[in-house]
């Protein structure tokens, strides 16, 4: 039994031990300690690989995510949520339709809009209605020079009403309108 005592040194190498007899061992270390260490060692490597990993995913997840842009705008979306404008008032235009500036097949567009300005601006008011005539005509120009590919996209009809503001904008005197309401808007 003694023979497979050997195996395990529970005493300190590095005072000069003593095995059996009294001589000191020159197996140069004890398994027992030789295990432990080695095992205490692993252990230290995977938990700094965990805490490195971890480190990297979130490092990650701030600069990929963008959740400091996402934050910005919501916060900008609530801030306009906050500041609701007051309704404005509309002057409707009749039915628009018109053809396209396409020359390899024909297209049609259809499109009915109403004009948004501010409320109580009684001389816009009338200044619509006395130029009616005149903003049709420059609605009308402005969409036959227009193919359907210029139309065809959520976006495109956004730049189509900043564009129409800007012209119907010129012609005005009294005020300015705001904003350009499609109450129909298609293109065959």
């Amino acid at each position: 039994m003694p023979e497979d005592m050997d195996d395990f040194n529970f005493g300190d190498d590095e005072g000069g031990g003593e095995g059996e007899g009294g001589q000191a061992e020159s197996s140069g270390g004890g398994g027992l300690k030789r295990f432990l260490s080695g095992t205490i060692l692993k252990v230290l490597m995977y938990v700094a690989a965990g805490i490195a990993v971890f480190i990297i995913a979130l490092f990650a997840g701030k600069m990929g995510g963008g959740s400091a842009a996402k934050d910005d705008a919501y916060a900008q979306d609530q801030k306009a949520l906050e500041q609701k404008a007051p309704p404005l008032a509309t002057f409707e235009l009749k039915e628009f339709m018109s053809n396209t500036a396409d020359v390899d097949t024909t297209h049609f567009i259809r499109m009915k809009l109403s004009l948004g300005y501010e409320k109580n601006n009684l001389l816009l008011q009338t200044e619509l209605s006395e130029r009616r005539k005149q903003i049709f005509d420059l609605i009308m120009l402005t969409l036959n020079k227009k193919r359907k590919e210029d139309l065809d996209s959520a976006q495109k009809k956004q730049d189509l009403k900043d564009e129409l503001i800007k012209l119907i904008n010129g012609l005005l005197q009294n005020g300015k309108i705001d904003d350009v309401y499609y109450e129909e808007f298609s293109v065959n």
